[in-house]
C-alpha cells in the first residue's frame, strides 16, 4: 500500500503567489489613495482658510475707513505713476473757481480773489472789505462734478474714475478695479490692496502711507511711507514759496506690483507664498464720492459707499504637486459698507483746476 504526502504543486503556489501579490497591490493603493485623498482634503482646508482670512481683514478695513475717491481720480483720471500724490485736485472738481486770482503752474481757476479790483494782496478771507469786489470771482463749492455750467472745454461726462467729453462714463465696468484704496475718516492714513507678482503666481499685499500737512491748514496735501526704509522711491514736493522742499518716499505702482519679488518692503504680502491669487477684484459703488457730490441727482450717486471683493484662489504650484485629480481654484466673495458717513477731510486750493 503505497502512502500518499500532502504538499502543493509548483502550479498552485505560482497561482498562490500571483493572488496574494494582486491583493498586496490593490490594499497599497488604496492606502496611497485614502493617503493623496486626506492630503488633497488638507490643501484644500488650508488654502480656504488661508483666503477667508485674507477675505476678512479686507472686510474689516473697508468697515472702518472711507473709499479714496481722490486717489482714484489720481490713478484713473489722471494717470499717476505713484501713489499719495494730487491730493485735492478730486474735490477741485466739485468746485466753480470763479474768474480771480492767477493762474497757478498752468491751471485753470483762482483764489477767489479778482486783483484788479481788490488788489493782488489782498487776502482771501477779507473779501468783504474790498468794495469793487466781483462775486462771480469767488470759488463756490457746487457739489456737482464737474461743477454746474462749467467752462467750456471741461468734461460733461464725470466722475471720480472717468472724465470724457460726450462719453459714457456711467458705465459698470468703471466700478471694477484691480486696486482697492481706502482712506481713514481724518484723511491722515491711505490702506491699499493688491495682487503683487511673486515669481511666476500672485499674492495678496497691503500698502500704508501716511499724510504731510505742508502748508499748515491741518488738511494734508500728500502722502507718503512711514519712512525711506519702507520705500525705495521718492518724489520732490516743494511748499508755497517753490523754494523750500521736501523728499517723499513712496512706491511706483506698476513697477513695485509687477517687479516678482515680494522683497521690496513696501507693498507688504498678507498671504503666502505658497497660495496663489489668480484673481482679484473689487466693485466700488457708486463711482463718485455721494458727500462731495452732494448736489449731484442720479440715483447711482446717492448711495452710501461700498464694495464688493471677489478673489478666486488655487494652491500654488509646489503645494498643488503630487496631488490626485484636476488643479481646482476657490472663489470667495464679500460685501462691505464703509463706515465714514460725511467728506473726509480735502485740501482744495482755488488754482487747484486740472487741464
Amino acid at each position: 500500500m503505497k502512502n500518499k504526502t500532502g504538499g502543493f504543486t509548483l502550479i498552485e503556489l505560482i497561482i498562490a503567489i500571483s493572488v496574494f501579490a494582486v491583493l498586496a497591490i490593490m490594499t497599497i493603493q488604496i492606502f496611497s489613495n485614502i493617503a493623496g485623498v486626506s492630503r488633497k482634503v488638507e490643501v484644500q482646508e488650508y488654502v480656504f482658510s488661508e483666503a477667508e482670512a485674507a477675505m476678512e481683514r479686507i472686510i474689516r478695513e473697508i468697515q472702518r475707513s472711507a473709499i479714496d475717491y481722490g486717489e482714484y481720480y489720481s490713478m484713473n483720471v489722471l494717470g499717476s505713476s505713484y501713489y499719495g500724490q494730487n491730493g485735492g485736485a478730486y474735490k477741485a472738481t466739485f468746485y466753480d473757481p470763479g474768474s480771480g486770482g492767477p493762474l497757478v503752474l498752468g491751471l485753470d481757476g483762482g483764489d477767489g480773489i479778482d486783483g484788479t479790483d481788490c488788489g493782488s494782496d489782498t487776502e482771501y478771507f477779507f473779501t468783504e472789505d474790498c468794495e469793487d469786489f466781483d462775486a462771480g470771482t469767488y470759488d463756490s463749492d457746487t457739489g456737482r462734478h464737474y461743477y454746474s455750467d462749467s467752462e467750456a472745454g471741461f468734461m460733461e461726462d464725470a466722475n471720480a474714475f472717468c472724465e470724457s467729453v460726450g462719453g459714457d462714463c456711467y458705465d459698470v465696468g468703471y466700478s471694477l478695479q484691480d486696486e482697492l484704496y481706502l482712506i481713514s475718516a481724518d484723511g491722515y492714513e491711505k490702506v491699499m490692496f493688491a495682487r503683487e507678482l511673486n515669481g511666476s503666481e500672485y499674492v495678496i499685499s497691503s500698502l500704508s502711507m501716511y499724510g504731510s500737512d505742508v502748508d499748515g491748514d491741518a488738511v494734508y496735501d500728500y502722502w507718503g511711507c512711514a519712512t525711506e526704509d519702507d520705500c525705495f522711491d521718492t518724489i520732490r514736493h516743494y511748499e508755497y514759496d517753490w523754494i523750500t522742499y521736501y523728499d517723499y518716499p513712496i512706491p511706483e505702482s506698476d513697477l513695485d506690483l509687477q517687479d516678482g519679488s515680494i522683497d521690496d518692503v513696501d507693498f507688504l504680502p498678507m498671504t503666502p507664498s505658497d497660495i496663489n491669487i489668480v484673481d482679484l477684484h473689487f466693485y466700488i459703488s457708486p463711482l463718485e464720492d455721494p458727500y462731495m457730490g452732494f448736489a449731484e441727482t442720479e440715483s447711482w450717486s446717492m448711495q452710501h459707499p461700498h464694495v464688493i471683493v471677489v478673489m478666486t484662489v488655487a494652491p500654488s504650484s509646489g503645494l498643488n504637486e503630487g496631488l490626485l485629480g484636476e488643479d481646482w481654484t476657490l472663489t470667495l466673495q464679500g460685501t462691505a459698507s464703509t463706515s465714514v458717513f460725511n467728506e473726509v477731510p480735502s485740501e482744495y486750493k482755488g488754482g487747484w483746476r486740472w487741464e
